[in-house]
């Protein structure tokens, strides 16, 4: 783990950010994913499928809700980890601002975080978008992807892309990048996976 550490570290000196927002969920938003895809597990050694980390020069924080309050301190080395307690009705982002000094900046991969999700985090604190966080996880596992009857979908994919079609300018485009969505705009369904039938993908619809 120190020398996984050391390597992030040296990543937040090259892109030049003071924390890095290390999350559990993988590139396609998945949070009940491989743990050899948890970026987060492999930075803290904690296997619960919610909860990021933030990880300083000089401290590395794991957030996790009242689910996982026990299980983290079993899991993590606490001479390395410094476990941030959720309780109800308190925000992750909220209370990971408080670790944040004035000025400081954040780095975030853009590939594990929704829109939403930065510009949630932009108010609280400077972010940095990144194209990676700087630590090495597997590919995710793309599972086994079968099709949905479309008597229980109501209307086929081409006939849901068309609607969308629909609404776009001549050089408009649209990207999905939430799993549900691209499950249900496709009629398509992954049941190899724990807790999830989502598939693993994105959609880029465009007019025509």
């Amino acid at each position: 783990m120190n020398e996984l550490l050391s390597s992030a570290r040296e990543f937040m000196k090259r892109e030049k950010v003071d924390f890095l927002l290390v999350n559990s969920t993988n590139e396609f938003l998945v949070e009940y994913n491989d743990l050899k895809e948890n970026a987060r597990y492999k930075l803290t050694g904690f296997s619960g499928s919610t909860g990021d980390a933030l990880l300083g020069f000089d401290r590395l924080y794991l957030f996790v809700d009242g689910r996982y309050h026990i299980q983290a301190d079993l899991e993590v080395n606490p001479e390395i980890v410094a476990v941030v307690k959720l309780l109800a009705g308190q925000s992750q982002l909220t209370e990971m601002a408080k670790q944040i000094p004035a000025n400081a900046v954040v780095g975030v991969c853009s590939k594990k975080n929704s829109q939403a999700r930065v510009e949630a985090m932009e108010k609280h604190f400077k972010v940095k978008l990144l194209q990676e966080d700087g630590i090495e996880t597997s590919a995710p596992d793309f599972g086994v992807i079968e099709d949905i009857s479309e008597d229980l979908c109501g209307l086929s994919s081409d006939e849901k892309i068309s609607k969308i079609q629909k609404t776009l300018q001549i050089h408009e485009s649209i990207l999905f990048t939430n799993p549900e969505d691209v499950s249900y705009l496709y009629n398509k369904r992954d049941f190899s996976r724990r807790y999830s039938s989502k598939i693993t993908g994105k959609a880029l619809i465009s007019k025509h």
